[in-house]
């Protein structure tokens, strides 16, 4: 059995988004779940004619993933109609970009802040909690990033969707014990995200005893288009290892 753990592959295995742009399109119904924080707004001036302060929210989102502006503006006006909260854009277009994001907007002034929306990969956020010294206060709600929150270990990040270990253990349960006796050939995005999804196949299938076979893929290129990154024309590394599994060397 093949297993392809990519963006826009067969990511509905373990529950991830087919297109996160076209996901969203679709109805972006986990930000209505965030709503409520409006209540959370200190109430300073209650019972007086002062006005209180809004809910300060940083949204931290990939450009280079959502390259138009939809994603922010939807955000924006989802949040911000007629509730008492103040989102503000702060996109990045490289996961190594958000530390730096992070801390010159965020830690410089870590009082005004109530929220963190995002990233919008774990990555990234990998790439943030390891650059951090010490456990951050400050909620993290992320909702397209599933690895579970043990892998942050100095972000306080709330789950927004049941985790990638959940995901794989529903998957093994339900498919791969039934469709991949021998072996599970894994390609998978070469980023954090893409490891950790196979380290935990390898250890739930473990028990079994099933041989995983991984091949990482790069999704882009380093060159740049108009719109972002080129997707990587992968066709040979495709056909190379589809010929490893169906026809294995010798032992």
């Amino acid at each position: 059995m093949i297993c392809y753990l990519f963006s826009r592959g067969c990511r509905a295995l373990l529950g991830r988004r087919v297109s996160r742009r076209e996901d969203f399109r679709a109805g972006p119904f986990w930000l209505s779940r965030i709503l409520f924080l409006s209540c959370l707004a200190p109430l300073v001036g209650e019972g007086t004619d002062a006005v209180p302060r809004p809910l300060r929210v940083a949204f931290f989102y990939n450009a280079t993933i959502f390259t138009d502006d939809q994603l922010r503006t939807n955000t924006e006006a989802l949040l911000q109609n007629g509730t008492n909260v103040q989102v503000i854009a702060l996109p990045y277009k490289r996961a190594n970009e958000l530390p730096k994001l992070y801390r010159d907007n965020i830690l410089s002034d870590t009082n005004s802040w109530d929220l963190v929306l995002g990233p919008t990969e774990s990555s990234a956020l990998k790439a943030l909690n390891d650059s951090l010294e010490s456990k951050q206060s400050i909620p993290f709600l992320a909702p397209f990033v599933t690895t579970h929150p043990k892998a942050f270990r100095r972000v306080f990040l709330v789950p927004a969707s049941p985790s990638d270990e959940e995901r794989i253990n529903l998957a093994i349960g339900d498919l791969v014990e039934y469709a991949a006796p021998r072996l599970l050939a894994i390609l998978h995005t070469d980023d954090f995200w893409g490891r950790t999804v196979v380290k935990t196949f390898r250890e739930d299938l473990n028990v079994n005893k099933l041989p995983v076979h991984p091949q990482p893929v790069d999704e882009f290129t380093e060159e740049e288009a108009d719109e972002g990154k080129l997707v990587a024309d992968n066709k040979r590394l495709y056909s190379s290892f589809l010929e490893q599994i169906v026809n294995p060397a010798p032992r």
